[in-house]
């Protein structure tokens, strides 16, 4: 959970809870400036970014097996 809300996974991939939630509290504060994410989660970028392709006319396919370079 605290990898997918705040995006900064490095921080606290080799953490526990019990270590990281005390140092998060802290870095964190809602108070405090200089932090900022999206209202909906780090997803919202990319899937904005989708979105706005697609609204453009562009096609997104997910069902890529192979990219190869054009002879």
């Amino acid at each position: 959970m605290v990898a997918d809300t705040c995006g900064y996974d490095s921080i606290v991939r080799n953490w526990n809870a019990a270590d990281a939630m005390p140092w998060f509290l802290a870095d964190f504060d809602v108070k405090k400036d200089g932090y900022l994410r999206p209202e909906l989660g780090m997803w919202a970028i990319p899937e904005g970014l989708c979105n706005l392709f697609e609204e453009a006319g562009g096609r997104i396919n997910l069902t890529l097996r192979r990219v190869t370079r054009p002879a």
